[in-house]
């Protein structure tokens, strides 16, 4: 059938004449249309029994309109039970096993959901982290902070009514430990528990006008004995000692720390200093674990953070690394030591300061990568150690700044709200100068630094020496170090800033400009009789004779100074290299490096009552 039909249709339009039922508009350049080729050919359609397409055609050529001249619109209606007579390579390819009505065909990118509320998280992942909750969101298990004030424990003994902060963490009130009772130091250790220390003994003066202490007995303040300054040598071996510092320590006492000549190298030595009985109370004994691991003539540091722990810094031996670091939590065995020095190539100067209890800061110069033209580009670095006692790291050292060509003598000091405070003194700054002392800050525990400022008004004339010479007190930062600007054998100057940066006008410390006056020390004391005032300490060679130590004090934050005195009872040889402290009984204690005249050196100290 379906070959027939072509053919006809073929013959038809290739026979085609004028005539029959014509669509005018629709016709072919002969005057034929499509509509009167299949009503031409109606005839010849056979099969009277079957209802062809050609019979349909004829059929509808009286309906056909003018504008009508597609095929489609000659084939309005095809029975439907002529399907069974179209050969089966003309029907649409079906796949015969697609059912469109089974949804399990069809993937899904909708996860299912892990909990309806709070207690589907729980029995999936446990109980949430301490102030925090679960809670199931478009069917997600979430944490979030738990509400302000639900009781929580920071398993810390020391802290008391722990609660939530409402932001995650479990916050608690630190315990005072007060046994009401004023002749102990009341004192709470992180993961021990209150401590309660014998009070020292207090500077006082008594009803004459003569410094002395007052002792503490039967929860009261007995009435104060004079006592006069005190002057002792701490060192036991004869083999020359360097580099001495001085820090407060417990119970009224002061400990010395320096570097002894022993073993092949050098020995940290740590001596504690009773300024009552002027007698050496504890020690001296080795800090460092290595014998002779301490360079001779490096710089150390020893400090307390006032609740009885202690730290120690040093610069190594050569081939034993930089800068080691060691704690103790008694002041008489320490922990052995660590390296610091994790960044630069190189530690050297190294001074430390405490952020607060087992979380100290150290600073030293070293240098990074191969030298340059004029040598190494020595630069201040610092790292922190957030928890020594609970086996904390220290982080990899931060570059203060490396725009200076050669840095030297870096320290380094905290304020009250955690501020870290770096100076350092540059020889070769890019200028013709150098010699000038710079300060930078950070405000992040030491992760970033504030752009470095210069702190000698006059440029190029500055020299410090390797003591402390950065100190926080009160209200501000203090830097002090020597100049040469009015004397080519120096003088002893003094700036500070309320904010560790804009800096005042300097100002002249020794009331002497003769001869050689350098290597300062400056302490801010915190005491209820004396807050805020400045000691400064430095050697001075006035008598033309040999070094002393000459020391002053301000009151009114370094402005003004009072006259310079020796704070020493020593009268032959040379006294060098001095350290200064003060506690917070207002007893001034400085330690220095003593000269017999054979280069092997002792360290002594004087304790100071009333300054």
């Amino acid at each position: 059938m379906r070959t027939r039909l072509l053919a006809v249709l073929f013959v038809a339009s290739a026979a085609a004449a004028p005539g029959g039922c014509s669509s005018g508009s629709s016709a072919m350049p002969d005057g034929t249309g499509p509509a009167d080729v299949m009503c031409n050919q109606c005839g010849d359609v056979e099969g009277a029994d079957e209802t062809a397409v050609g019979d349909v055609m004829c059929n509808q050529c009286g309906d056909i309109e003018p504008d009508d001249g597609l095929v489609p619109d000659l084939v309005p209606d095809v029975p439907t039970d002529t399907a069974g007579d179209v050969p089966p390579d003309l029907l649409p390819d079906v796949p015969p096993d697609v059912e469109p009505d089974v949804a399990e065909d069809v993937p899904s990118d909708v996860p299912e959901p892990e909990c309806e509320d709070a207690d589907d998280c729980v029995a999936a992942f446990g109980a949430p982290l301490l102030c925090m909750e679960w809670d199931c969101h478009q069917g997600i298990c979430e944490q979030v902070p738990a509400d302000l004030g639900l009781p929580c424990d920071d398993l810390e003994v020391c802290t008391l009514d722990d609660v939530c902060d409402g932001e995650g963490f479990c916050n608690g009130t630190w315990d005072a430990c007060d046994d009401a009772d004023v002749c102990t130091v009341d004192s709470c250790d992180m993961g021990v528990g209150c401590s309660y220390s014998p009070e020292g003994p207090k500077a006082c003066v008594d009803d004459d006008g003569k410094a002395g202490f007052s002792a503490c007995k039967d929860n009261a303040w007995l009435p104060c004995k004079a006592v006069g300054p005190c002057e002792l040598a701490v060192n036991t071996n004869d083999t020359g000692t360097v580099n001495p510092f001085i820090f407060p320590a417990r119970e009224g006492n002061f400990y010395v720390s320096y570097v002894a000549s022993e073993d092949g190298g050098g020995n940290l030595k740590l001596a504690w200093v009773d300024p009552i009985t002027c007698s050496t109370v504890q020690g001296p004994f080795t800090v460092n674990d290595v014998p002779g691991g301490v360079y001779y003539w490096g710089n150390q540091w020893a400090l307390s953070d006032g609740t009885g722990n202690f730290y120690a810094v040093w610069e190594a031996k050569s081939g034993l690394g930089d800068i080691k670091f060691s704690t103790s939590e008694s002041g008489l065995e320490f922990s052995p030591s660590v390296e610091v020095v994790s960044t630069s190539d190189n530690g050297v100067y190294p001074s430390m300061a405490i952020l607060s209890p087992g979380k100290p800061v150290i600073a030293w110069t070293g240098y990074i990568g191969a030298p340059n033209p004029k040598g190494f580009s020595y630069d201040a670095f610092v790292s922190t150690n957030p928890n020594v006692f609970g086996g904390g790291m220290f982080a990899p050292g931060i570059q203060v700044a490396a725009t200076e060509i050669q840095d030297d003598s870096t320290a380094v000091a905290v304020d009250a709200k955690g501020t870290i405070y770096v100076a350092w003194e540059s020889f070769q700054d890019g200028t013709d100068e150098g010699g000038n002392v710079y300060v930078a800050k950070s405000t992040d525990g030491g992760l970033t630094f504030s752009p470095k400022v210069r702190v000698n008004d006059v440029p190029g004339k500055a020299n410090v020496g390797i003591s402390t010479f950065i100190a926080w007190g009160g209200d501000r930062l203090y830097v002090v170090w020597s100049d040469t600007r009015t004397d080519p054998e120096g003088d002893v100057y003094i700036d500070s800033a309320p904010d560790g940066a804009a800096f005042g006008q300097d100002v002249k410390v020794n009331d002497d400009g003769y001869r050689y006056q350098e290597d300062p020390s400056v302490v801010v004391a915190d005491g209820t009789n004396c807050p805020g005032t400045v000691y400064v300490v430095g050697q001075d060679m006035r008598s033309n004779k040999s070094y002393d130590i000459y020391g002053t004090r301000s009151t009114d934050k370094g402005n003004t100074f009072e006259a310079n005195k020796v704070v020493h009872q020593s009268t032959d040889g040379d006294q060098m290299n001095p350290a200064i402290g003060v506690d917070y009984n207002c007893v001034v204690g400085v330690a220095w490096r003593d000269d017999t005249g054979n280069e092997k050196f002792n360290v002594k100290a004087a304790l100071l009552p009333s300054w």
